[in-house]
């Protein structure tokens, strides 16, 4: 079978290498519409290609770039050119991996957006994804996955008297801020801290609550601003789907305490009006429980029971089948046709998971190589990464390492598609073939079936 080895334009990737550049350059024009065409290119170019070669020199000076345009944006108010920064955070994360220098940039542009006074919720929602994405593919800092979950966790904590949680960090004296400028907080002073931050949340604010929040964001410590801040149902749902992504990077130890400090608040957002932060609420559920069977013993199912001491689990129970059989909830809240449809199969997967054990799979191919993902944490990661590459999910799934190590993908680059002789063509695919024959011969015997039996039924009613 004949087959065509790929060819690669030499020539093309130092201009695309300059007209990447020029883009970068661009960010900071001092024109808006020069601004936003130079941020439209960049994040075209990050979904079109797999950039990590000609990035790895300029990581810290792009992501320097974008933050800088984001910032500016956000004092404009500019927010859907702040959004889409983020956005392209997200995609630069993706592309360069670990790089703790470019997260420390990135990460203190993110937090400050998703605070910033009036921000609409849609930008709220992509600058929270893109600090949970940059998190995970960027960081090298364990501290910094426990101090961004607790950030999420203020976020879909608002709706539920829940109060809000503190991870442990790895040791007393760990340094959580996301910058150097400041000094080095411990873990104890970090608690209290997102403590204060969390009453100020739950109670009437103030000018002066607002001046004490300016400066805390100015220090660089991770916590949420008060109430009037992005409680919409977007950013909330990518609060919890962000925090899930994170959750499959903190070890297996720490399972048992994190349901513990965040079951009521994940209890209440099963009952949320918006479909969607229902959706992730159960997928987050499930991979908690996926997590804490592998923290006790892979080898036995999983036991709801065992979630006894954490949380009411017959409450839970109740309100999951409720979902999955498009029943109003013990709440009484009640759902359109269309949400009934979308949120059922996500919550007959928990059921199937938690009564019988059967774990979620997704198959696709990818250059012509099949592959299959099975369970909760790859299926997490999986579902993030199609989200927030849409039309490059594919491309940097066949092209990007960094993916390839996450998934212990191997795939080789050199394979392409065999393709059938002429021969072969009319032997297999040809109308006159035998595999056709015999499936007109089937066909045609299953038609005479259905036929005589209409016609049985039809006589025995007379």
């Amino acid at each position: 079978m004949a087959t065509k080895a790929p060819v690669e334009d030499e020539d093309a990737i130092p201009q695309e290498e300059a007209a990447f550049d020029d883009d970068v350059e661009k960010l900071v024009n001092r024109r808006s519409a020069t601004r936003e065409a130079g941020l439209y290119n960049i994040c075209l170019t990050l979904l079109t290609r797999c950039c990590s070669d000609f990035l790895e020199s300029r990581a810290e000076t792009v992501v320097d770039q974008v933050c800088s345009l984001i910032r500016t944006s956000s004092e404009r108010g500019s927010w859907e050119t702040a959004a889409h920064g983020a956005k392209a955070l997200s995609y630069l994360a993706i592309t360069m991996g670990r790089n703790q220098t470019a997260y420390a940039i990135l990460s203190k542009a993110l937090v400050d957006l998703s605070n910033a006074h009036h921000v609409p919720d849609p930008t709220a929602a992509a600058a929270l994804s893109s600090l949970a994405t940059s998190c995970f593919f960027t960081s090298t800092e364990p501290h910094d996955t426990v101090e961004v979950m607790r950030l999420l966790e203020s976020h879909f904590s608002r709706t539920s008297p829940a109060a809000v949680s503190t991870l442990p960090a790895d040791d007393d004296e760990t340094e959580i801020t996301p910058t150097t400028d400041s000094d080095d907080i411990t873990d104890d002073e970090s608690t209290s801290t997102h403590r204060t931050t969390t009453s100020r949340t739950h109670s009437t604010s103030s000018d002066s609550e607002e001046e004490e929040d300016t400066d805390d964001s100015a220090e660089g410590t991770f916590h949420a601003r008060s109430s009037h801040c992005h409680s919409g149902s977007r950013s909330t749902c990518s609060a919890v789907s962000g925090w899930s992504l994170l959750l499959t990077s903190l070890s297996l130890s720490m399972i048992p305490r994190i349901i513990s400090e965040n079951s009521e608040a994940l209890l209440t957002l099963l009952e949320h009006p918006d479909v969607d932060v229902r959706i992730q609420t159960g997928h987050a559920f499930a991979l908690l429980f996926s997590l804490l069977r592998d923290s006790t013993d892979e080898s036995e199912p999983f036991d709801i029971n065992d979630c006894n001491d954490f949380f009411d689990t017959a409450s839970f129970m109740a309100t999951v089948e409720a979902l999955c059989d498009a029943q109003p909830l013990p709440s009484g809240l009640r759902f359109s046709k269309r949400d009934k449809n979308k949120q059922a199969p996500m919550f007959r997967q928990i059921c199937r998971f938690i009564q019988e054990g059967i774990e979620p799979t997704e198959k696709m191919t990818i250059k012509f190589h099949p592959l299959v993902f099975t369970g909760w944490p790859q299926v997490t990661q999986l579902s993030t990464l199609r989200e927030t590459l849409t039309t490059g999910f594919a491309l940097h799934m066949e092209k990007n390492t960094i993916l390839h190590q996450l998934f212990d993908l191997r795939l080789d680059p050199h394979k392409s598609r065999e393709k059938l002789s002429h021969v072969e063509k009319r032997r297999f695919k040809s109308g006159n073939s035998e595999r056709a024959k015999a499936r007109t011969q089937k066909r045609n015997i299953d038609r005479d079936v259905c036929v005589a039996k209409k016609h049985y039924q039809d006589d025995s009613h007379i």
